[in-house]
């Protein structure tokens, strides 16, 4: 999937959270640095998928995002 695709797939997910992105209670996590390199999204690995469906992440998927978030809940502590 390129880049383009996601964001265009992410769409009106986006807008339907954009009235939230002031609210201080909020934090949108954007997983697509994760996902996404420069040439698109893979769909994971040659050996595993990091996708159960279109819209879900596999284990393999969750296993490797969960850097990210290992990293922000430091950052708040």
């Amino acid at each position: 999937v390129t880049r383009d695709q996601l964001d265009a797939q992410q769409a009106m997910v986006r807008s339907a959270f954009a009235a939230y992105r002031t609210d201080g209670r909020v934090q949108f996590i954007d997983l697509r640095p994760v996902l996404c390199d420069g040439a698109g999204c893979p769909v994971g690995t040659p050996l595993q998928s990091y996708w159960v469906d279109t819209n879900h992440l596999s284990r393999e998927g969750a296993d490797h995002i969960s850097a990210t978030f290992a990293r922000l809940s430091l950052e708040h502590r």
